[in-house]
């Protein structure tokens, strides 16, 4: 049968594009994400590649801080009996229902803290619809979000896979977890978050304020906690990274970031990076932080919620 020399060339195109499609190899298990995205730093992988090696599966223990008590210096956010230490993140106070000693996430947006620290340990408590509802990434999907840039992934990664940097305890679109320590949907799990905010060395009109904190504006910006800048290095027209936000979690009893340096803002979580984008620090901001439960659209429940700062000489 004779061919029409454009439908020729419409098929050497088709089969081209075949070609070059990206595919998993023969017997593998398909996994969403993307190929297409930026490379992280290093350069091997893409922001939510698919092919990114997934976490090893490591069975906790059966309890661990399951209902820890805070501890005499911390400061209780969520006991189970009210919302009064948060709001809801467009503002006004906050709407979630709560029972039973829990607060299940609800559409229209998260919660955040009405109260902010600088570096902290925080305590969390999660649990997954059972039985489980959807796939990947709308599969009891939520996150603990700091300031709104900065994310710890809440997700049921329960024999479930979705691309590393997106599964329960990555710090999204950066780090996966170094190992995966879910628990069944349904079951109490963990978090015990140690995170330690970035600093800028803060630059023009800047101005001594009663001690070590220099002000810009309405933010307050500390110098480096190793030791005092002085007028030259610190209002030099520039606003410097001086630390990077630190992050350590353990999820269910294991250590799953391990002090791990951010290389930026979360994609996706707000409007200054979109979602696959490569990660990058904000403009300089308080070391003084929000804490916020996302609002993703998957009925998560949270408890016994509480928070310390980390006093450093």
């Amino acid at each position: 049968m004779k061919t029409n020399p454009r439908t020729q060339i419409l098929l050497t195109c088709l089969i081209a594009i075949a070609l070059r499609l990206p595919s998993p190899a023969a017997g593998a298990e398909w996994i969403d994400g993307f190929r297409n995205t930026p490379m992280e730093p290093g350069g091997k992988w893409h922001v939510h590649d698919p092919d990114r090696p997934q976490p090893p599966v490591v069975t906790p223990g059966e309890t661990f801080s399951q209902n820890a008590q805070a501890p005499s210096d911390a400061e209780m956010l969520f006991d189970g009996k009210d919302l009064s230490k948060w709001q809801a993140a467009a503002g006004g106070d906050a709407k979630w229902h709560f029972q039973d000693g829990y607060v299940e996430t609800q559409r229209g947006g998260g919660i955040r803290t009405r109260g902010k620290w600088a570096d902290f340990q925080l305590h969390v408590e999660f649990s997954e619809p059972n039985p489980p509802v959807g796939t990947s990434q709308g599969r009891g999907n939520s996150g603990i979000l700091i300031n709104n840039m900065y994310e710890v992934q809440v997700l049921d990664s329960y024999e479930a896979k979705t691309y590393a940097d997106g599964q329960c305890a990555a710090i999204y679109g950066q780090s996966p977890p170094l190992v995966n320590a879910c628990k069944p949907p349904g079951q109490w799990q963990t978090y015990d978050i140690i995170f330690e905010s970035p600093r800028w060395r803060v630059g023009q009109e800047c101005h001594r304020n009663g001690g070590s904190p220099w002000r810009k504006g309405a933010e307050l910006l500390r110098a480096d906690r190793h030791g005092q800048c002085d007028q030259s290095s610190c209002c030099n027209g520039k606003a410097e990274l001086i630390k990077k936000a630190i992050i350590t979690v353990i999820h269910n009893g294991v250590v799953v970031q391990n002090h791990y340096e951010l290389i930026g803002m979360t994609d996706g979580i707000n409007a200054e990076l979109p979602w696959k984008s490569l990660s990058k620090y904000p403009a300089p901001h308080a070391p003084e932080v929000f804490v916020e439960l996302q609002d993703h659209n998957n009925p998560v429940r949270f408890r016994n919620i509480w928070i310390r700062t980390l006093n450093k000489s």
